[in-house]
């Protein structure tokens, strides 16, 4: 069996809920990659899938506060990521993660020689459970399929 090539894509220049954003391929400068999603066994809850990336950042394209870095301006919280492979020479790509950067964490090693960024990444459930839904998500939704009797349970008396 040959073994996948793994590509990393990110959206730099595009929100959160972008469907197609503009990805730009950054898999020469990833250093290594963990995913994990799901639970350990049945009695578990699901917990949000997570991603993490570590990136070569000595030229400082992935600092944030880098004004000549060619992401500057770009490198937000949220933005999208997206981890695939192939095993048949770039012709299917199947997604092992996409989800949203929680941010972009410099580290200095080697006396400063060398600098990674080690972004951590959750997918859409840990972009869902950061939002706030109206307490009156539901009457709105009922409402627009035109009940015949509607009856709100949490009237006052």
């Amino acid at each position: 069996m040959a073994k996948p090539t793994v590509r990393v894509r990110i959206g730099f220049s595009d929100g959160p809920y972008v469907i197609a954003p503009t990805w730009t391929d950054v898999t020469s400068y990833v250093r290594s990659i963990t995913t994990s999603r799901g639970r350990t066994d049945d009695w578990q809850n699901f917990d949000t899938g997570n991603a993490t990336v570590v990136l070569d950042n000595r030229d400082r394209r992935y600092d944030p506060t880098y004004s000549s870095g060619p992401y500057y301006g770009n490198l937000l919280p949220r933005r999208q990521i997206r981890i695939d492979a192939t095993v048949d020479s770039g012709v299917t790509y199947y997604d092992i993660f996409r989800g949203f950067i929680d941010g972009w964490p410099v580290n200095l090693t080697n006396a400063g020689y060398d600098s990674t960024v080690t972004v951590t990444c959750y997918d859409a459930l840990g972009l869902l459970a950061q939002e706030n839904a109206p307490v009156d998500w539901s009457d709105a939704y009922i409402l627009t399929l035109s009940p015949t009797r509607y009856y709100k349970l949490d009237d006052t008396i």
